[in-house]
């Protein structure tokens, strides 16, 4: 089960079997993974020459890109295996190697690979059940690499932080590790129709982006049992029943000397969806590391707008604010809130700083573009002065308080996406709703870098 969603005829479209009598339909697609308008068009064949061949066009539109979606998010959105991983799973090797159910042109082509690459790694049932020829990936590909599902390359998750250490390929890939997923049929926006299942799909597929940024932080995690119109909370403590494999991380509270909690730490693809399975929307994490609390490697400003301020307020303010961050040779990447606000993240990656050094800094930016702008931008914490203003938040900034990560889900009326942005776009962005993998990817691959950064704060 490769995708799962809507469709609709276009309206122009007649009638569903009069346009496919005429070969051409013209329809919209909302799934999981295909959005957009599409066309289905028959191709010419000589009488008596076989079946008819069809061909499935994109349409130019907001959601078409140059990313191949299904090589970059091969996995069912029921199981979240890829064909191989089906395949092994249900024993199916032997018999599609002697009847494959296609034989012809480039899906027999195809199948005949993915037979091959369960083959060589010696995964069927049957081996499976004896133990034999199991690797902890489950499967290998053509090319001799493991693969199962989402995957990316080791270069790909290196971070260059001097505090953070990199991902295995391995972390990557779902293997021995399967999450249990239940009751994914549950809906959590209720104005969308949006899912735990779309959930959990959702951060499969943006996993090569997301857990860099969550491995190693103690992750907070923000849960919606009952959808987000229901009551929600905040889990710190990992959650007792989880599975053995969940690792979890040790910080102490308050200033370091309090009682330690056991945070989850989400660093593989088998957390990851762990944790969406158990209804958590949100994904909050603190600007420093478990291991190096007390070191923040970023540093945040929250641009909050005070009605009737809006986010094009915002986006005015996080101008100024680049560009006296420029001044100071500093480098921000933009993010979306997921609301109607903006987060400015600074990378420092560097030992040594601490969160006493990084809240009094932005204290000092706030402040400053604030004295500069008193009718339009107002640094206090107090809410009553905020009306028409932007809040610029600078207190976040500090050992005990976390931030939604990015490419975090957040909670709203419809799904929502903590979105990092280039500067450049800030004018013509439309506040995203849940992503394609392909907007994902085309943001991802030029901004998380900048997240990579190893700056010192000016003197």
């Amino acid at each position: 089960l490769w995708d799962r969603g809507s469709w609709q005829p276009d309206p122009q479209t007649p009638g569903i079997d009069a346009a496919l009598k005429a070969g051409e339909l013209k329809f919209s697609l909302e799934g999981l993974k295909l959005k957009g308008s599409w066309e289905l068009v028959r191709t010419r064949r000589q009488p008596g020459k076989g079946p008819d061949q069809w061909l499935l066009i994109k349409h130019r539109d907001e959601w078409s890109g140059d990313i191949d979606v299904a090589a970059e998010a091969p996995q069912s959105v029921k199981s979240f295996g890829d064909l191989s991983d089906i395949l092994a799973a249900h024993g199916m090797v032997d018999e599609w190697r002697t009847h494959p159910p296609v034989k012809g042109g480039e899906t027999g082509k195809l199948l005949q690979q993915v037979i091959a690459a369960v083959t060589s790694g010696g995964v069927t049932k049957a081996n499976r059940r004896r133990g034999k020829g199991v690797t902890d990936e489950w499967t290998t590909n053509p090319g001799g690499k493991a693969d199962s599902g989402a995957s990316v390359s080791p270069q790909e998750s290196r971070r260059s932080s001097p505090l953070a250490k990199p991902l295995p390929a391995a972390a990557f890939k779902l293997g021995a590790h399967r999450p249990k997923l239940t009751n994914q049929a549950k809906i959590l926006f209720p104005k969308t129709g949006f899912t735990k299942g779309d959930l959990v799909g959702y951060y499969t597929r943006v996993a090569r982006h997301i857990l860099p940024q969550l491995a190693g932080r103690a992750v907070s995690l923000k849960r919606f049992p009952d959808g987000v119109d229901g009551k929600s909370f905040f889990e710190k403590h990992c959650n007792q029943y989880r599975p053995d494999w969940v690792k979890t991380v040790r910080v102490h509270t308050g200033d370091g000397t309090g009682s330690p909690i056991d945070f989850c730490e989400i660093a593989d693809l088998a957390t990851l969806q762990w944790a969406a399975n158990l209804a958590a929307i949100e994904l909050h994490v603190p600007l420093a590391l478990a291991a190096a609390p007390d070191t923040p490697t970023a540093m945040i400003f929250d641009l909050d707008p005070g009605e009737p301020a809006t986010f094009k307020d915002c986006v005015r303010i996080g101008l100024r604010l680049k560009a006296l961050l420029d001044e100071l040779g500093l480098v921000s990447l933009p993010k979306t809130s997921g609301g109607k606000g903006l987060h400015v993240l600074i990378p420092l990656n560097t030992p040594g700083v601490t969160f006493d050094q990084t809240k009094a800094f932005a204290r000092a930016v706030a402040l400053t573009l604030e004295r500069d702008d008193s009718k339009g931008v107002i640094a206090s914490m107090s809410k009553a002065a905020r009306e028409g203003k932007v809040f610029i938040d600078w207190s976040q900034n500090d050992r005990n308080k976390t931030n939604a990560c990015v490419f975090s889900v957040r909670a709203r009326e419809q799904p929502s996406i903590s979105w990092p942005v280039s500067w450049d776009e800030l004018h013509t962005i439309r506040l995203p709703v849940l992503a394609t993998i392909d907007q994902v990817d085309s943001s991802a691959a030029k901004l998380l870098k900048i997240l990579d950064r190893r700056q010192n704060l000016p003197k």
